[in-house]
């Protein structure tokens, strides 16, 4: 949910189209600046800045900002890196060097070529490629501009209270064309119940809406708005330290054990696509004809008693609660009683989303059979960050697993380093194959981000993406 909203405050260099839904991925639209070079051999990218743009606070967006931002995550001598910040550095991995060239050109030199750039850089989520102002980071530091955050976007920050609502106003003085709303409330209801009643009253105009309450709602007027293209995969992150987990039988055996077609059908009501593969449908790496473990119970059952363990396994399943519209405690009870059946007997440690976040990012104990995740991007090197050996928490982000493939790693690194998305498909795609038979990352559905959506509500877009923007909506007079 963070992003959902900092997007609407913050933007980047380049972001990505958020007002169509019906394409397979966003297109790439200028941001903060204006257009970009890339150099013939891929290394270097200059940006021209947007002329005129200020924060919300009044300091302007130069170059110098850009600086300052980038430096803050990427380099550790900057005065004022932020060690928090640095999980996002793979956004920044395999820059060299930032300079600012004048006030309105800053030019990024790469260590080797970095095909996703543009792409990683709109992307949000765990880190940000978005821009805050220097000035308000000054006076609040990096402990303090969570709850006061100023940024360049078509809305400005009013009030937090945590817990219960976060309130943005229209950026009166914004670049591009103006919001047609002049406040928006973001209202924080963890539970589904509690939310599709206030929609139903009238007390709020969009909710994530859980699957048993769509048909209800349509009856009643509402919209319901999915997409089929989001980049947004819900998999096991499998444990290594795991004395079971490090055999692949075992972990092939979990693959296996998951009803995916059942669990969007029978539980999810199609609010939710089988995941097959770690390639979501919302980037070109993704292959519809790729084919990852089907459901096999009794197939499952053998590999465990290959493995050794004809009676099964015991373990401990750590999940997490984001009060998003699928209801995670059934999916992960489902998941519970599919591994029971082939004698995976897991039990269920569940934690609200951002104190799970705090587990998920910490040294797993041996007891630990796997956690989950829910995440994706709009490039495939997505993978890279939650696979790379480099990546292992704490010291670097974004895999909890403690796995490490060299052999995985070299072929990724082939595809960031390809010069266009058609040379780089193949590696992707092998790349893929690989995290298949190593599984330790087991895709199980793909989240269709269902909305449900009040009549007097117009002009909400729900865009191949994992959020969305929010500066063309209006309501009905």
């Amino acid at each position: 949910m963070t992003y959902r909203i900092n997007r609407q405050m913050h933007e980047a260099l380049v972001k990505e189209d958020l007002h169509t839904a019906d394409a397979p991925r966003p297109k790439m639209i200028p941001g903060l600046a204006t257009s970009w070079t890339q150099s013939p051999d891929g290394l270097v990218y200059t940006f021209k800045l947007r002329e005129g743009v200020r924060f919300h606070d009044g300091s302007p967006f130069d170059a110098e900002a850009v600086k300052f931002n980038v430096e803050r995550i990427w380099d550790k001598n900057a005065p004022h890196y932020d060690v928090r910040s640095s999980i996002s550095l793979y956004r920044y991995r395999f820059v060299e060097t930032i300079d600012v060239l004048d006030p309105l050109t800053v030019r990024f030199t790469m260590n080797q070529p970095f095909q996703p750039f543009l792409r990683v850089l709109a992307e949000g989520s765990y880190g940000t490629g978005c821009f805050m102002s220097p000035t308000n980071f000054e006076k609040y530091g990096n402990d303090g501009i969570a709850d006061h955050p100023v940024g360049t976007g078509p809305f400005k920050f009013v009030e937090r209270v945590h817990g219960e609502r976060i309130v943005l106003e229209r950026n009166e003085d914004y670049w591009g064309p103006k919001p047609n709303v002049d406040r928006v409330i973001f209202r924080i209801l963890p539970d589904p119940a509690t939310r599709v009643a206030a929609l139903s009253a009238g007390e709020v105009d969009i909710i994530a809406v859980p699957p048993d309450a769509i048909a209800p709602l349509k009856k009643q007027g509402f919209d319901v708005k999915m997409n089929s293209n989001i980049p947004a995969v819900w998999y096991f992150e499998v444990n290594a330290r795991n004395k079971f987990m490090q055999d692949q039988r075992v972990r092939h055996a979990v693959a296996k054990a998951i009803d995916r077609e059942g669990m969007c059908k029978n539980l999810l009501q199609d609010t939710a696509d089988p995941a097959y593969g770690l390639q979501s449908p919302g980037n070109f790496a993704y292959d519809p004809t790729f084919k990852d473990f089907s459901y096999d119970p009794e197939g499952a059952k053998r590999l465990l008693a290959e493995a050794g363990y004809p009676d099964g396994i015991d373990g401990v399943y750590i999940c997490g609660l984001n009060g998003g519209a699928l209801d995670q405690i059934a999916i992960n009870e489902w998941c519970q009683k599919d591994l029971a059946k082939v004698g995976i007997r897991v039990t269920l440690e569940s934690y609200e989303w951002t104190t799970y976040l705090g587990k998920w990012s910490a040294n797993l104990a041996e007891d630990v059979l796997m956690t989950q995740m829910i995440w994706g991007y709009s490039t495939p090197y997505f993978i890279w960050i939650i696979a790379a050996c480099e990546g292992q928490f704490p010291e670097g982000c974004c895999s909890s697993g403690h796995s490490c493939n060299e052999q995985l790693d070299e072929v990724m690194l082939k595809g960031i380093a390809s010069l266009d998305e058609k040379s780089a498909l193949p590696h992707w795609q092998k790349a893929n194959q690989m995290m298949k038979d190593d599984s330790w990352k087991i895709p199980y559905i793909v989240d269709k981000e269902p909305y449900a959506i009040s009549p007097n509500l117009m002009g909400f877009v729900n865009p191949p993406q994992v959020w969305y923007d929010i500066d063309n909506v209006w309501l009905k007079s």
